[in-house]
């Protein structure tokens, strides 16, 4: 097996972190375009923490370019983590719907 061959493990975390990220992308921009008020704004957080992710990527990169060798997996983890929280937030928007007005 040579180095540039990509193992059934390497491929199967490859797909998975593609659907996520894809899945994160969607619903990222499915809630911007359809929610308003506060939710707007929950739904702008995740939004922050990739800004913040990317800053330091570039900064701590330009320092020492090996600092961040395990960015794919960072990636999946912000966009895994970023979900969570976006499906939470939307569960939470739903039940509030359903709740009758005082």
């Amino acid at each position: 097996m040579t180095d540039t061959e990509m193992t059934l493990i390497e491929a199967t975390f490859l797909a998975i972190a593609v659907v996520l990220l894809a899945g994160y992308v969607w619903f990222q921009v499915r809630t911007l375009r359809l929610w308003r008020g506060t939710f707007l704004g929950l739904a702008l957080a995740p939004l922050v923490v990739w800004a913040v992710w990317l800053t330091r990527l570039l900064r701590e990169t330009a320092v020492d370019p090996t600092s961040h060798n395990m960015f794919p997996f960072e990636i999946a983890f912000i966009a895994t983590s970023s979900l969570a929280f976006l499906i939470v937030v939307a569960g939470i928007r739903r039940f509030m719907k359903v709740l009758p007005p005082k």
